[in-house]
């Protein structure tokens, strides 16, 4: 309601009950103000002086309109303290006002809210029955920009006319005062006419006197004008050169740790070779040593034989005393005797073949040891590089000649791997955007692990100069400590482009829905049942900001998706490729058909948990939104070649 009773009015009247429709008036008077300005919007009496009459003070505010606006609810007739119709009382502020404005024959319009009808004349007193004859205008929830636009217009065709007839009664009376004047001035015109020249001469003068000194000012004003903004310039072109010396800082020393980070992997490649070569000559002189000793056993063992061949063709002797031998009974001579010198001659030979073995089975020690030496040193390169598939199916854990098993594809940095499933998307609830429930089938892609950050989006702005910064940065610079949040500031068309410079694309809507709930319909990105600290939004009972005071680093909340996604709700609301329609395939609303509307998913920090849901669903303007995109930031997907 308006601040004085005292004062004047020509303009819009708005007359409302604060317990039935404040919310709707408040929302039209914005609107209104928007279109007309606010000299010209005027609420109802909100004060009167003590002491006044309020019945003569509303009808002097009413009388001074030119459009009075009705608003009437479902509470409009029938609400009150005491029981009874409000418009019984005589004194009631809202039937003065409308009483008062039909009873001198000014524009009053109804205008219906909360689905309320107009009321029929049985229901309201003899002097507003002329209010029931009078064509209403309904502002509906849904319809509410599109309805504002029409009401808007009847206004203006209303106000053009008063405006016009004001500004034609406004020229006569100047014209006929300039007539006066003219008469009045030939009257005096003769006698004045040496005063007239003197005073204009006078007045000529001091123009000129002025002229000059304002001249002087206004060169003042540009030379300390120009002076400012050279000091600008040079405070300016300073922070851009403090900025791009720190730029290109960081860039050397990026380019420092990537050299310093290829020079190890170099010299680790080094190592290794070193390592392999080492191994290789290992096993080639243990091989050579093993033929060796496998020569010198043949060799051993076919002396062996020889020796064994030999003893076997010796004849036995056996020496016996000479007191014991027995009478010869026959000529020794007959018999052939082995020289006991040729006896002591093999005995060497027995000793030879005994150390022969001792040696060999030496040698087959240090060959069993050098193996298990190899085998450790190979187990080692595995362990230290696990990427490396062994050869054999031992190793795999396969049978030999059986089909490899088929592995899953390996996610770039930063992303998950999200399969292609078949799963219901939507839910029943009472949202008719998230209604009816579908089958969809989506076929397996990547998803980034974590929502787009400022230091990310800053190296696309680097690499793009001529692409117009987020609304808050500074020098095309991201804001102290936001490094790690979220980007948000961006339209539609912003996140194709930073997607496309990646090698990326914004993912479809239902490829976000199973990417944040999985294929069992749960309701968060977790499970079915809402838990504190596991998302950066507020609670349904508690408000928006319960536990969520801003936006927060990606990742600081644990609540992630099946696939391990992180932040899938909460935090900043995600750009999707998708046209919005609801389940049906339809525009919301008659207003929004002419308008390029992009879903967008997941809530962000400000939402109530409620709505920061795996199936809540709203619309945004791909660009040229007026409240603009500072809760909207950007998830990409990239597709899997198979």
């Amino acid at each position: 309601m308006p601040q004085s009773s005292a004062n004047q009015f020509s303009g819009i009247f708005i007359s409302y009950r604060r317990d039935d429709s404040s919310g709707h008036a408040g929302r039209l008077f914005d609107k209104l103000v928007d279109h007309f300005g606010k000299d010209r919007i005027f609420m109802d009496i909100d004060t009167i002086e003590p002491g006044e009459d309020f019945i003569a003070v509303i009808e002097n505010a009413v009388t001074s309109c030119d459009v009075l606006l009705a608003i009437i609810g479902k509470r409009w007739l029938s609400g009150s303290d005491r029981g009874s119709g409000r418009l019984d009382n005589p004194n009631d502020f809202v039937r003065l006002e409308i009483g008062t404005a039909l009873s001198r024959d000014i524009r009053v319009i109804p205008v219906l809210v909360q689905r309320a009808r107009m009321p029929n004349p049985q229901e309201v007193p003899d002097d507003l029955v002329k209010l029931t004859r009078r064509n209403a205008v309904e502002l509906s929830d849904l319809r509410w920009q599109n309805d504002v636009d029409q009401l808007i217009h009847v206004l203006e065709k209303v106000l053009t006319k008063r405006d016009e007839a004001a500004r034609q009664a406004e020229a006569a009376k100047q014209a006929e005062q300039e007539k006066q004047l003219q008469e009045e001035e030939q009257k005096r015109l003769a006698e004045e006419k040496k005063l007239r020249q003197a005073q204009q001469e006078a007045k000529q003068r001091a123009a000129d006197e002025q002229r000059k000194k304002e001249e002087e000012r206004k060169r003042k004003e540009a030379e300390e004008r120009a002076r400012q903004e050279a000091q600008i310039a040079l405070k300016r072109r300073a922070e851009e050169e403090r900025v791009q010396a720190e730029i290109e800082t960081r860039k050397l020393a990026e380019k420092d740790a990537e050299r310093r980070r290829i020079e190890a992997e170099q010299k680790a490649e080094r190592q290794r070779l070193e390592a392999e070569k080492r191994n290789r000559d290992e096993r080639a002189r243990i091989q050579r040593e093993a033929e060796a000793a496998e020569r010198n056993r043949a060799l051993s063992l076919q002396g062996s034989r020889k020796e064994n061949q030999n003893k076997a063709d010796l004849p036995t002797i056996i020496t016996t005393p000479a007191s014991e031998q027995p009478t010869q009974l026959f000529d020794s001579k007959a018999i052939p005797q082995t020289p006991a010198s040729d006896v002591r001659s093999k005995v060497p030979t027995v000793l030879i073949i005994t150390a022969s073995v001792v040696v060999l089975s030496f040698i087959a020690v240090v060959i069993l040891a050098g193996v298990i030496l190899i085998r450790q040193t190979e187990g080692e390169q595995q362990s230290a590089n696990p990427n490396t598939t062994p050869a054999n199916s031992q190793l795999t854990g396969q049978p030999e000649g059986a089909p490899p098993t088929r592995e899953l594809p390996q996610p770039p940095a930063g992303m998950v791997y999200v399969p292609g499933a078949k799963f219901t998307m939507g839910r029943h609830s009472n949202d008719s955007l998230e209604t009816p429930t579908h089958q969809v089938t989506v076929k397996p892609f990547f998803m980034d692990m974590y929502e787009v950050t400022c230091e990310e989006y800053k190296k696309f702005l680097d690499a793009n100069p001529d692409h117009a910064a987020p609304n808050g940065w500074v020098y095309r610079n991201y804001p102290a400590g936001s490094a790690r949040k979220p980007v948000t500031g961006v339209d539609w068309d912003d996140a194709v482009k930073y997607a496309a410079w990646c090698g990326k694309r914004l993912p479809r809507e239902e490829e976000w829905e199973l990417a944040a709930r999985g294929t069992d319909s749960r309701l968060y990105p977790w499970g079915n049942e809402w838990k504190a600290g596991l998302a950066n939004t507020g609670k349904p009972e508690a408000g928006p900001n319960d536990g969520a005071l801003g936006m927060s680093d990606v990742g600081t909340y644990k609540g992630k998706s099946p696939y391990g996604a992180y932040d899938m709700v909460g935090n900043a609301w995600e750009w999707t490729a998708s046209d919005f329609r609801d389940q049906g395939g339809k525009f919301p609303s008659a207003a929004d058909s002419g308008r390029d509307l992009k879903v967008i998913r997941g809530g962000s920090w400000a939402s109530q948990s409620d709505q920061a849901t795996a199936t809540f669903r709203r619309w945004y303007g791909a660009r040229g939104e007026k409240r603009g995109y500072s809760y909207t930031g950007i998830r990409l997907v990239k597709d899997i070649n198979e």
